[in-house]
């Protein structure tokens, strides 16, 4: 289980983040929505200790707030960040071969588990294993994203806007995989700016605006104002 408790993190002097607490349960999908500029992308950077901020982070109840990235990658949280990061020169097949580093060099039976569980989920991949990533579609490079986070064995999965820019068809698809996993007992934190991409099944929802959490809620609570608030960062008035 994830644990984050009163979490500030600090851009130029000013707040990014501003005492932010939730949590992330075992098998559990929570979404996190909100307007540009909310600190989204920097809760998952932090997290992932990319990016150094001061409260509590523990995961399975080990504080996790000062290791390394390597460490907290190590100990089953995988990041799949904004604008995905892959290796453009290389091919499919050694991008996948880098998530899966850890267990190419320790237990090869784990790695060729998750690799067969990647091909199946996204066969596209496995049609283009020695093709380049940067050749990619921008649908192809999410999944290859996607699926090189799964080759570290998860149990934490988190993903930075994995909609941003794809086709619908193309969303509805990877969102049809990613809730599937929780099937696997993979647990999800899922960063979107537009809410209804994760409505439909995620288990809770927190709008996170100027820094804050200002609701945590199942999606069947969030009011009309929590999702104008979670575009725009503000309730529009009617007259």
């Amino acid at each position: 289980m994830l644990e984050i408790a009163g979490l500030t993190v600090t851009y130029g002097g000013g707040p990014v983040l501003d005492s932010v607490s939730l949590v992330c349960r075992p098998n559990e999908v929570v979404a996190i929505i909100g307007p540009n500029g909310a600190g989204k992308t920097t809760l998952l950077r932090t997290i992932s200790g990319l990016k150094r901020g001061h409260g509590r982070i523990t995961w399975n109840a080990s504080a996790i707030d000062h290791a390394s990235p390597a460490k907290i990658v190590a100990g089953g949280i995988s990041h799949v960040p904004e604008g995905r990061q892959l290796f453009p020169p290389l091919s499919v097949r050694d991008n996948l071969r880098m998530g899966g580093l850890r267990d190419w060099r320790r237990n090869r039976a784990r790695f060729r588990e998750n690799w067969d569980v990647v091909c199946t989920l996204f066969p596209v991949l496995a049609e283009r294993l020695d093709q380049q990533a940067g050749s990619l579609s921008g649908g192809e490079q999410q999944m290859l994203a996607i699926g090189r986070a799964l080759m570290n064995s998860p149990s934490l999965l988190m993903l930075d806007e994995p909609s941003l820019g794809l086709a619908p068809i193309v969303i509805e698809n990877i969102y049809r995989v990613l809730f599937g996993l929780r099937e696997r007992g993979l647990s999800m934190i899922i960063v979107e700016a537009r809410p209804e991409q994760a409505l439909q099944q995620c288990d809770r929802m927190i709008l996170l605006a100027n820094g804050r959490v200002l609701r945590d809620a199942r999606p069947a609570e969030l009011t009309r104002d929590d999702q104008l608030q979670s575009l725009f960062g503000f309730v529009a008035e009617v007259n």
